[in-house]
């Protein structure tokens, strides 16, 4: 495990209430999700590679739907890949909950070494005009990952 995952989920253990911000629409996952990624990340970004070395974080409201998402692509030339790329050696899957303007911390896993054949049956593709989105039932995510540590 690399110290960037390791200083995660340290960061995650020690501030499972976070206050949300006044600018932040509570109910929107996405700019919550990017807060989250904010502070927990040293030097967070928006590529399609993995958010800190050896893990992808993503984030989940547990009111929002089963389906989490992986990837996002205006250019869906190998998008297969770049998105496998992104999650073979860890996903981070943090779930939340809004509560009096706070954002709660209510599990956190680490997804660890996805199966690609597993991957590439699991997959939902989405293509909407000029983007394509990769998805994944998150009642999949045990099957199809080798490992799964849970640390909150």
């Amino acid at each position: 495990m690399t110290k960037e995952v390791k200083l995660l989920e340290k960061r995650v253990v020690s501030n499972p209430i976070i206050n949300c911000p006044k600018n932040i629409d509570n109910r929107d996952s996405g700019a919550i999700g990017k807060y989250l990624e904010t502070i927990l990340i040293d030097n967070s970004h928006n590529d399609n590679k993995e958010d800190i070395k050896g893990l992808e974080l993503k984030t989940k409201n547990i009111s929002s739907s089963e389906t989490l998402s992986l990837a996002n692509y205006t250019n869906a030339i190998n998008s297969f890949d770049r998105t496998f790329n992104k999650i073979k050696r860890r996903l981070g899957l943090i779930l939340y909950k809004i509560k009096n303007n706070k954002i709660i911390i209510i599990s956190f896993k680490i997804y660890e070494t996805c199966k690609k054949d597993i991957f590439d049956r699991v997959i939902i593709t989405s293509h909407r005009k000029s983007q394509m989105k990769f998805l994944v039932q998150m009642t999949k995510l045990d099957f199809m990952y080798k490992t799964v540590r849970v640390v909150i």
